[in-house]
This record gives C-alpha cells, structure tokens and sequence, in this order.
C-alpha cells in the first residue's frame, strides 16, 4: 500500500491541493511574496540574478528593444493596409462593390453626405470613419454614400419615406395628416 493511499496521506493531498488550486486574492498572494522576499538572501539573490542577465544581454537588450521598436512601426503600416483591406472586402461582400466602385461614388458626391453635403466628422480611435454605404435593405441596391448620422436616422425610421416626411413636417412646424401611422 502506498503512502499517499493511506489516510494521512490522503489527508495531506487535501490539504497540499486546497492550498495549491485555491484561488487566492491578489493581496494575499502579494503577503506571502513579500514573505518570501523578506527572508535573509532572498533580496540579495533576486537582485544578483537581475544584475547577472543585464550584464550578459546588454547589447542584447539595445537590439531587442530596437526590435520591438521597428515591429511596432510595421506593424501600424500593417495595421492601415489591412483596415483597408477588410473595407474592400466587405464592400465586395456586403454591398457587392467591387474595386474602385465605393472610391467613385465617394469622388461623385464630392467626399460629402449625400443627404446633409457634410463631410463625416465621427472618430475611432483618433481617425476619421469613411462614409458609410446606404442600400436598400429589401433589394440590396446601394443607394450612395451617408454620415454616420443621416445612416443612423434612416434606418431608426426603418427606411420608410412616410415617416420620413412626416418627421420633416413636424421639424418644420406643419400639421399633415398621414393616413398610415407615422409610428
């Protein structure tokens, strides 16, 4: 019989794993760090062994941050051409554009809204959006080119021109009866 299938040894891998796979809190787990650390030699060896990797990769430490520093830049060229990219591929996808086409209705409508001939002015992370591509959502057939704004309002009146000039006349102060519901 071997020792871990006796009671005490059983007794003891409870404990072992109770101890080991229970989650502990990150200020506990920093309590028992400092513990550790605050034992004599354990400061002194830490610290060596830091001093000895610097020493050996000091050179080695240059390049690799240089490194790091030339991925970084690919990788902001990298991350522009495949935000481009995935563009193209959901205009083809989506809307079934295919190339240059969104490029030509944005040169047509002069880079501007085609409902409020206002250039889009909303910003992900810093940068400008591109204007987002209407199209008729019973058809598919795009339609052109909107703000961020007018697509938004259009498809909160669930592209429906009954609401839509409803919606005007009221903004402009006139009462029209509608024989369909607005709403």
């Amino acid at each position: 019989m071997a020792w871990k299938d006796t009671e005490q040894g059983k007794e003891w891998m409870r404990k072992y794993n109770r101890e080991r796979y229970t989650k502990v809190s990150s200020e506990e787990r920093n309590r028992r760090y400092r513990q550790w650390y605050a034992k004599a030699g354990s400061k002194k060896r830490v610290t060596a062994r830091q001093r000895k990797a610097y020493a050996e990769n000091r050179g080695g430490m240059r390049e690799k941050h240089a490194a790091a520093r030339e991925k970084r830049l690919k990788d902001d060229a990298a991350k522009i051409n495949l935000r481009e990219y995935m563009r193209g591929w959901k205009h083809k996808n989506k809307f079934g554009l295919v190339d240059g086409e969104y490029d030509r209705m944005f040169e047509k409508q002069d880079g501007v809204c085609a409902i409020c001939r206002k250039p889009e002015t909303r910003k992900v992370r810093g940068i400008v959006v591109a204007l987002s591509v209407d199209h008729d959502h019973e058809t598919g057939r795009v339609r052109g080119l909107l703000c961020q704004s007018c697509n938004q309002a259009i498809g909160l009146m669930q592209d429906d021109p009954t609401r839509l000039l409803a919606a005007a006349s009221y903004l402009s102060g006139k009462k029209t009866r509608s024989r369909r519901k607005a709403c």
